[in-house]
Formats: C-alpha cells, sequence, structure tokens
C-alpha cells in the first residue's frame, strides 16, 4: 500500500509540528513488508509519531477519530476505502493514480499528490495543521461530494437501468 509515502511525509512535518501522529491500520502478518515499516520509522526518529494498529474488520469507528486519511496506494482499482474516509467526514490525501484521479477534485474535496512527491504529501499535511477551517471545509466538500455520488437512490437506479436494457 505504500505507506512509506506517509511515513516519510510526517518525518518533514514533525519539526514544525511535534504533536503529529501516524497510524497505519491493516493486517501486520506480511513479515516483509512490515519489517520494511518498522526499519523506516526508527531510521526516521519516528518511533512515537507512528503507530501501527491491527486489522479492524470495521474500521469506520476509528476512522471518525482521525482528521485525515493518506491514501498512497500505488494503484487502488475502485477507491473504495477514499470513498469511505470521504462518508466520514474526513479529508482524503491521495497519491495522484489509480481511481484518486477520478474521485479526488485536487483542493475541493481532498489532495492529490504527485507519485513520489515526499515534499508535496507534506506540505499538504502542513496546510490542514496549519488552516483547520479549510481542512473542515474540504471535508465538507468530500462528504457531500461522496453522499451524491455514491447513494443506495443512485445505485439502485442505475442497476435498474441496466436491467431494462438487457431485457
Amino acid at each position: 500500500k505504500n505507506q512509506e509515502d506517509a511515513i516519510k511525509a510526517i518525518a518533514f512535518v514533525k519539526p514544525k509540528f511535534p504533536f503529529v501522529q501516524l497510524n497505519i491500520l491493516g493486517p501486520i502478518s506480511d513479515g516483509g513488508y512490515h519489517l520494511k515499516l518498522l526499519a523506516l520509522v526508527k531510521d526516521l526518529n519516528l518511533e512515537n509519531e507512528v503507530h501501527f494498529l491491527p486489522y479492524d474488520p470495521n474500521p469506520h469507528s476509528l476512522m471518525q477519530q482521525h482528521d485525515a486519511l493518506i491514501m498512497s496506494s500505488r494503484s487502488e482499482a475502485f477507491g473504495l476505502v477514499t470513498i469511505e474516509a470521504m462518508k466520514l467526514g474526513l479529508l482524503v490525501i491521495g497519491r495522484e493514480s489509480g481511481a484518486n484521479i477520478e474521485l479526488i477534485t485536487n483542493g475541493f474535496n481532498g489532495y492529490l499528490y504527485q507519485p513520489d512527491n515526499i515534499m508535496q504529501l507534506a506540505s499538504y499535511l502542513e496546510q490542514l495543521i496549519q488552516n483547520p477551517k479549510l481542512k473542515k471545509e474540504i471535508a465538507q466538500n468530500a462528504l457531500d461530494w461522496a453522499n451524491e455520488h455514491f447513494n443506495s437512490e443512485k445505485f439502485m437506479a442505475e442497476f435498474n437501468s441496466i436491467i431494462q436494457s438487457v431485457q
């Protein structure tokens, strides 16, 4: 999932905002990748800022306790996590790849950072910390947008349209 981007960005943000925290949620059974992330955290001296949380089949209540979601995946095909975060009222900063490109309008309902551009990701994080009003506005835009485009009424209308076209 390319969490290295988020960890590296936290390293840039930490000197200016020492209270910054990053929680990485998901399975930690993949020994090789998890060990790589742990080594990066140690190398960057972020043991107090980066936390690994175990997989949770219902992560929504945990997600709602956060200010933002970083979707750093190199290729997120559908973007379900991005949509879920938006529908929970979180601001999403996504890597400019995969479904993020279709779901996030940069500066309106989230932010897109160019692949491997850690400084751009860190800059967005700093902007949001410095300007809570902007963060709230963009998160509200994301919530409104997600509710408009991803709801049961719209799904059923499109589903019925497909069924009728096949008959």
